[in-house]
This record gives C-alpha cells, structure tokens and sequence, in this order.
C-alpha cells in the first residue's frame, strides 16, 4: 500500500512538472522568442520581466479588433509596475498614432495609473507587423497623466520599444 502511495506522489509531481513545463513554452508560429517591451520612466529604465500579449475583439478599428501587450516589472515583492499597450487592428507598419487608434498606460504597484488623458501627448509606431506570424514591433514616447486622483500629476516615457508575438483571443 506505500509503495501505491509512493508511487501515486511521484507520479502525480512529474505530471505536474511536465505540465509547468510545457505551459511556460511560448507558441509563437516561427517567431522570435525575444519578446520584450522596455522604456525610460521618468529619468529611469523599466525593462519588462514577462509579457502577455494577444488580439482581441469587440471595442476598436474597423474590424472591432486590437492588440493589447501587457508588460510587467517586478523590482521586488510590492514594487512592481506595468505597461500596456493597445494597438488598432487598422494600425500598420510605419503609421505614427498620436493616441488616436493606439496608446499606453503605466501602473504602479501602489495601483496608480497614468494613462492617455485630455492633456497627455505621446505617440505609439508600429514598425513591423506580421499578422500571419502573429508578430509586432514598434516604439512609443510620450507625456501620460494620472488618471485616478491627481491629474497635474505625470510620468515621462522614453525611448520605449516593444517586439513581441501574440496569440488571438
């Protein structure tokens, strides 16, 4: 009867850990694995730590559709932050979007959240877009404002890039 237990225990963790395993590969249809999103928030680099990034449809572009690349940055426990981008399905390569059909938010881990209000200025570039891959790059800079409490309150992003797969929701 043990040896049923025992053997029952380990079978039940290598299942588990070839799940893990297997979860944690990213399908990214013959596309880079180099996914990230990094910026200069405030005066200081932010380099994204792990990234969720898909298609969606239902609010935006001509066939309801958008990417949203999620971004995250865990300096220590309770000090996080992250980064979202939203990008039109009617976006493509070389377009510069003044926040028109794109733009970005930051949060803080003290959740805080600075986003494309009346006042802010930025802009979001798609600079490669492989729809058949499921792959896009770009860049985006720009002035984003507190959208909760204090709107006189801002970050400065700079020199933010993103290269990232995703999968369709």
């Amino acid at each position: 009867m043990k040896k049923n237990k025992f053997f029952t225990c380990v079978s039940f963790v290598f299942g588990l850990v070839i799940f893990l395993v297997s979860s944690c590969k990213k399908s990214n249809s013959g596309a880079s694995n180099t996914a990230s999103v990094s910026a200069v928030v405030s005066g200081s680099p932010w380099q994204s730590d792990s990234i969720r990034s898909y298609e969606n449809f239902g609010t935006l572009g001509a066939n309801n559709g958008y990417i949203l690349i999620e971004a995250y940055y865990g300096k220590a426990p309770g000090d996080t932050s992250n980064l979202e981008l939203v990008i039109a399905d009617t976006a493509h390569a070389g377009l510069v979007d003044h926040f028109h059909c794109a733009s970005f938010e930051y949060y803080t881990s003290n959740y805080t959240s600075y986003g494309p209000v009346k006042q802010a200025h930025g802009t979001v570039t798609v600079t490669a877009w492989n729809k058949d891959a499921h792959t896009i790059a770009g860049t985006f800079e720009g002035v984003i404002y507190n959208t909760q409490f204090n709107v006189s309150d801002s970050i400065k992003i700079d020199n933010g890039r993103f290269n990232t797969s995703y999968r369709i929701n």
